[in-house]
């Protein structure tokens, strides 16, 4: 795998929010893990199969279920400050349909569009950071030949560890957290 710095976070994102791939519009997206790189897959245009791809080494990125987007939705209305705004947000999101109505109620409030966008994509690249993380430990684990994740050091050896490099580990938010922003 190469330098982390390299991953095209972004695109992992697009892919994770793929509605028409979660539905399977015969195209798919793929990472590569050598070149750190995600390939679109398009069944009726490329020659390569699924299975093909999966055992050239590529790892399919299936799109995250429609209620995750739907709770950042909700997670965005609770912030909206403007009664009337939220009102007509909460409203648009109800039954079928939602995604579209919601976006459709954010042309009329330009600055509320602009702070969905950034918050929808702060999620998204925070989603492509967990799905990569998750599968780097994987890779690694296969890699070892065990089938299990490597373990962080827990109480005693942690602290060990802690007190031989000097320093504090770095408090942030948990893969769980990340994915549930």
């Amino acid at each position: 795998m190469r330098d982390p710095d390299d991953v095209a976070l972004d695109e992992i994102a697009n892919a994770l929010d793929d509605p028409s791939a979660e539905v399977s519009y015969g195209h798919s997206w793929w990472f590569d893990p050598s070149t750190a790189e995600v390939r679109f897959h398009r069944a009726d245009v490329d020659d390569d199969t699924a299975d093909a791809l999966d055992g050239a080494g590529l790892v399919h990125i299936d799109a995250l279920p429609s209620f995750v987007g739907y709770g950042d939705m909700e997670d965005f209305i609770e912030d909206v400050s403007d009664p009337r705004a939220r009102d007509l947000l909460e409203r648009a999101i109800e039954g079928r349909g939602a995604f579209r109505r919601f976006n459709d109620r954010l042309f009329e409030f330009p600055e509320l569009r602009e702070r969905w966008y950034a918050f929808r994509d702060v999620r998204l690249r925070g989603r492509a950071v967990v799905w990569l993380t998750e599968r780097l430990i994987s890779d690694q684990a296969r890699h070892r030949g065990d089938g299990e994740s490597p373990r962080p050091p827990v109480g005693r050896q942690r602290q060990a560890e802690r007190t031989r490099c000097g320093s504090v580990p770095r408090r942030g938010p948990s893969s769980a957290s990340l994915l549930n922003a």
